[in-house]
């Protein structure tokens, strides 16, 4: 996983110096989703898997993963895309363009702590998506 992490990631940042049809960058993307196959290949037929793939049979909880799984990739994409948008459109420094997201990562660490406490007062049904 951390291979397709670090292929993606250098996939985003070359695709914005390089072009998006470069080879380097559509190497880096395939090898990405290569990598991300052979671990749900590698886990489902691991006999002490990372990530027990048979969680996500429920429904309940293969949404909730899912949800868990885009709002993150979100915000960290967004923390991600935000640094090189500061380097590149304002030609900051890579320590700059980090430290600019300093007042999101902290809002967030002080926030995340008073999110469990929340739930148990108005609980989890208040909250719930209905549909047909």
């Amino acid at each position: 996983m951390r291979l397709a992490l670090g292929l993606f990631s250098y996939a985003l940042t070359s695709g914005v110096e390089q072009g998006w049809t470069a080879p380097s960058t559509l190497v880096c993307v395939v090898g990405a989703v290569v990598a991300v196959i052979a671990f749900i290949g590698r886990e489902a037929s691991a006999e002490h898997p990372m990530l027990d793939l048979t969680l996500l049979r429920g429904r309940t909880i293969r949404g909730a993963a899912l949800a868990q799984l885009s709002g993150s990739v979100a915000m960290v994409g967004a923390m991600f895309g935000l640094v090189l948008h500061f380097q590149y459109a304002f030609g900051w420094s890579p320590v700059r363009a980090g430290l600019a997201n300093l007042p999101f990562i902290v809002t967030m660490l002080v926030a995340t702590p008073s999110g469990p406490p929340r739930a148990s007062v108005t609980g989890s049904r208040r909250w719930r998506v209905r549909s047909r």
